[in-house]
């Protein structure tokens, strides 16, 4: 696949994260995908039948939530993208119970595609901002 296709299939699944496009990722991701953070803690996510639970976990409790690529660059068979995202929390995310509360955040993710599929996808973004965004924590005086 060349870059310009790489850069397509991943504008492609952040648009069906953002609209809630469930089906459509079973075209998009590999079987065995593997999605790696540090951000919850849950380091890996392996499969993409944990992979869409987990993104519809992530749905539920922001269910308006928008995703924006901010920009991509790709080499190879990577494609390495910077996104915000906007959605109000409507439900727990982890311990935290509903804020109700919107947030505004970015994150840098990477992934790596074979045959146009997504096969590993690594996320990370600034936790502290969010939580502090959603009222979850406060900085002290």
């Amino acid at each position: 696949m060349s870059i310009e296709n790489n850069k397509a299939a991943v504008m492609a699944f952040v648009h069906a994260v953002s609209e809630q496009e469930w089906a459509t990722l079973d075209t998009m991701i590999a079987e065995d995908v593997v999605r790696r953070s540090r951000t919850y803690g849950n380091s890996e996510l392996r499969g993409r039948k944990k992979l869409v639970e987990f993104l519809k976990s992530e749905a539920a409790t922001f269910p308006d939530a928008r995703q924006k690529i901010q920009y991509l660059v790709a080499e190879e068979d990577r494609v390495a993208a910077a996104l915000e995202i906007i959605g109000t929390q409507k439900g727990p995310m982890g311990p935290f119970p509903a804020s109700g509360r919107r947030i505004h955040a970015n994150f840098l993710a990477m992934f790596k595609l074979k045959n146009g599929r997504i096969t590993e996808i690594w996320v990370e973004w600034d936790n502290l901002s969010a939580l502090l965004q959603l009222g979850h924590l406060t900085l002290p005086s």
